[in-house]
């Protein structure tokens, strides 16, 4: 996938591998080293420009564990997302494009 893909002109990604995170910005072909446990969170800017309702902006930092922990993709990205729209009110302004990927060893 390409950040063009996504709906925008870069994308971040995001290694998870226990608690501790990697992040880049991806604005072509990015090519990195996983692990065998290690989760990676392809995500647009609406993830992170996404507002409580006094303008905190939504903490990726703090989800870290939660995406790691989770026991699938599938439990992961539900959690980050309800996580997400209870912290926005529900509602996003920006639209968002989530890519959680774990490889198989």
């Amino acid at each position: 996938m390409s950040p063009r893909q996504a709906g925008g002109d870069t994308a971040t990604w995001r290694r998870f591998r226990g608690g501790d995170a990697i992040e880049r910005e991806v604005t072509g072909t990015l090519r990195h080293h996983t692990s065998a446990g290690d989760r990676v969170l392809l995500y647009t800017d609406g993830l992170v420009e996404a507002r409580a309702s006094d303008g905190r902006p939504f903490a990726l930092d703090g989800q870290v564990q939660a995406v790691g922990a989770a026991p699938s993709l599938g439990a992961a990205l539900d959690g980050l997302v309800g996580r997400l729209l209870e912290h926005a009110g529900g509602r996003l302004d920006d639209d968002l494009a989530l890519v959680l990927a774990q490889p198989r060893r």
